[in-house]
C-alpha cells in the first residue's frame, strides 16, 4: 500500500446506523488503554463468544495469509512461539486464533476524551492495464521507476537525537531542494529512460499510482507485475477533494467510476485535476510474483484478497490480526469477518482506519471504489501480552 487513499464523507440513516451498532460485541470492563501516534486508543477485552458470528472459512483464509506474515514477523520474541505452531498447525482455523490471542474491542479517544468506536472503511485494488514495452501513439504515458536524481535524505543520520525523518529531494548546485512535482515529472524530456512500459490513459496511470501495484498485460503477450519502489516525496491531496471544491460534485457522489466519468465529460481539465494531487509514485517490476499472488503489501508478502487491511502503522504493528465488522447502506455491504494488517497507505491514518483489499482486475476494482464503509474493531494480541506494550 502506497497505497491508497480515499477521502469520504459517509452517510447512514439513524435506523441503519443503530441496527449495525447494536449488533456488536459486548464490552466488559476496561483492560487497557493505549496511547499512539495520532491520538489515544483505548482497548477493552472481551470475549471471541460475545463478537458477531464469523465463518470458519475466513479464518482458514486468514491463517493461511498468517503464516506468509510469518516470514517477516516470525523472528520477533512477540510473535516466534505463534508462528511456529502455525507452520505445523492442523485443525480449526477459529480455534487456533482463539487459543493464542486475546481479543480486544478499539476505541479511539478524542483531545476532549470523548470515545469513538466507528471508524471508515475504504477499498484498495490490484489494477489490470493494457501496455507496451515501447512507446506508440497508442502506448503513450509512462510508467516510472525511480530516477537517477531522486535522493532520500534520512536526517536522523546526522544527529541521532532527531526522530527518523525521511526527506526527498535532489540536489542542485550543490544545494538540497524537495523534489519535483507530479505535473513537472511529467513534463520531463527523459522520461524513456526510465519507463518501465508505456500505458494508454493517463487517468488509468493515475489510479494505479494510487493503487501502488498493479499488472500489465502488454502487447507481447506478457503480463508485467509492478509494485511500489519509491515516490516524490510531495504531500498526498485527494483529486476527489479538487471536484468538490471546483465542480458541483457532492462529496457523496464521489466514486471511482463517478470521477471517470467526469474525465470523459471534461477533457480539457484532465491535466488540472491530475495535478492537484503533487505525489508521485515510482514502480519497479516484480518477476518473482506467481500469477496467482496479491501484490506485495508493506509488510514485504503478498496481500490476500478479502483478507488483507491497510493499517495505520504507527498505531497498528503489521502483521496484527483484527475482525471487523463492516456496515454501509449505499451500495449495500455487510460483513464480519478476520483479517490481517500487511499493509500500509498515505491516507490511512488514525485507529479505526482501514483499507481492505479487494483483489484484482476490473470488478474488485469496482467493488473498492464504490466502499465507504462504517466499521467497528477489534484488534487480536497475543495471547497475555500488554497491548500498551507491544
Amino acid at each position: 500500500m502506497t497505497r491508497k487513499s480515499r477521502i469520504s464523507i459517509l452517510a447512514f440513516s439513524m435506523t441503519a446506523t443503530l441496527a449495525f451498532w447494536l449488533a456488536g460485541c459486548s464490552t466488559p470492563v476496561l483492560e487497557a488503554t493505549d496511547t499512539a501516534a495520532r491520538g489515544n486508543v483505548r482497548l477493552q477485552k472481551v470475549s471471541f463468544a460475545a463478537c458477531p458470528h464469523t465463518q470458519e472459512a475466513d479464518w482458514d483464509a486468514t491463517l493461511k495469509a498468517f503464516k506468509k506474515s510469518c516470514a517477516r514477523i516470525g523472528g520477533s520474541n512477540s510473535w516466534k512461539a505463534i508462528c511456529s505452531e502455525a507452520g505445523q498447525y492442523i485443525g480449526s482455523s477459529r480455534e487456533f486464533f482463539q487459543k493464542h490471542f486475546d481479543l480486544w474491542h478499539v476505541k479511539a479517544v478524542n483531545a476532549r476524551g470523548k470515545e469513538q468506536e466507528t471508524g471508515l472503511m475504504t477499498g484498495y485494488y490490484e489494477p489490470e492495464l493494457e501496455g507496451s514495452l515501447t512507446r506508440s501513439r497508442t502506448y503513450s504515458v509512462p510508467l516510472l521507476s525511480p530516477p537517477d536524481d531522486l535522493i532520500t535524505l534520512d536526517i536522523s543520520r546526522f544527529d541521532d537525537t532527531l526522530a527518523k525523518t525521511a526527506f526527498k529531494g535532489k540536489v542542485e548546485a550543490r544545494r538540497f531542494f524537495p523534489y519535483d512535482t507530479r505535473g513537472t515529472i511529467e513534463a520531463r524530456s527523459d522520461l524513456a529512460r526510465y519507463a518501465l512500459c508505456w500505458v494508454q490513459d493517463p487517468v488509468d496511470a493515475f489510479f494505479l499510482q494510487v493503487q501502488g501495484s498493479g499488472r500489465i498485460r502488454l502487447t507481447n503477450g506478457e503480463v508485467m507485475r509492478l509494485a511500489y519502489a519509491d515516490n516524490n516525496g510531495r504531500p498526498y491531496r485527494a483529486i476527489a477533494h479538487w471536484l468538490t471544491q471546483n465542480t458541483s460534485l457532492k462529496p457523496a457522489q464521489m466514486s471511482m467510476d463517478r470521477i471517470r466519468a467526469w474525465v470523459r465529460e471534461n477533457p480539457t481539465r484532465v491535466r488540472e485535476l491530475l495535478d492537484y494531487n503533487e505525489r508521485y509514485i515510482f514502480f519497479q517490476e516484480r518477476k518473482d510474483l506467481a500469477p496467482e499472488e496479491g501484490p506485495i503489501g508493506s509488510l514485504g508478502v503478498p496481500v490476500t484478497p478479502h483478507v488483507s487491511v491497510a493499517v495505520d502503522s504507527s498505531i497498528w504493528p503489521l502483521g496484527l490480526p483484527f475482525i471487523v465488522q463492516v456496515h454501509q447502506a449505499s451500495p449495500a455491504l455487510s460483513f464480519v469477518r478476520p483479517v490481517l494488517a500487511q499493509d500500509t497507505g498515505s491516507a490511512i491514518r488514525g485507529p479505526l482506519r482501514f483499507d481492505y483489499f479487494w483483489g484484482s482486475g476490473h470488478k474488485a476494482g469496482q467493488a473498492a471504489g464504490s466502499q465507504k464503509s462504517a466499521v467497528k474493531a477489534w484488534a487480536l494480541f497475543p495471547k497475555g501480552s500488554n497491548p500498551s506494550a507491544f
